[in-house]
């Protein structure tokens, strides 16, 4: 079986399984079209690879300039039943300046409902480790008690993804495990 389909001066052509004489007057014709427009299948081959490239190329660097300059926010989740969880994680203090900034910090989501109760609490290899809990408002809101804090604990009064902000402020690297208790 062969199948052939070319787009040339308008005209769609198509050979699929049709008998041999036929098939190789329709290979004729694409020869005489690709003469025509002076394109060899080389080429064509060429122009193909050459845009495909492209597009990995672009989505690479696309990536790369996400991952240089957003750090991800990691969502904390907890397995069915279990009400709470750990999440470790390694911050160091802001460093570089421009586009070359390092903030440091780890950036995690909870989603809550409002009127559940959360405890948190933060340690580190050398103590260094804090963390800000951030309203889900649009406000970036600090909930009260809990901006640069090791241990937090309280009723939510908003349902929404609330924002953990992991830092240190001491020049130093800080290896974190994070105790996240929702009920």
């Amino acid at each position: 079986m062969f199948a052939l389909i070319l787009r040339g001066e308008g005209k769609l052509l198509r050979n699929e399984g049709m008998n041999n004489r036929k098939a190789r007057a329709d290979i004729c014709a694409v020869d005489e079209i690709l003469l025509k427009h002076r394109i060899s299948l080389l080429q064509l081959s060429v122009v193909r690879v050459s845009v495909v490239f492209a597009l990995l190329l672009l989505t690479a660097l696309t990536a790369w300039a996400q991952r240089a300059g957003t750090k991800p926010i990691y969502p904390i989740k907890f397995k069915p039943g279990v009400k709470t969880t750990v999440v470790e994680g390694t911050v160091t203090p802001p460093h570089g300046e421009g586009d070359m900034h390092n903030s440091g910090f780890e950036r995690y989501s909870l989603r809550v409902r409002a009127g559940q109760y959360l405890t948190m609490e933060i340690s580190s290899d050398n103590h260094q480790a804090m963390f800000s809990l951030i309203k889900p408002s649009p406000d970036d809101e600090t909930v009260e008690r809990a901006g640069g804090v090791k241990r937090w604990s309280g009723r939510l009064t908003e349902s929404g993804d609330y924002l953990i902000t992991v830092f240190t402020r001491e020049r130093e690297v800080s290896h974190f495990k994070l105790g996240v208790t929702l009920r």
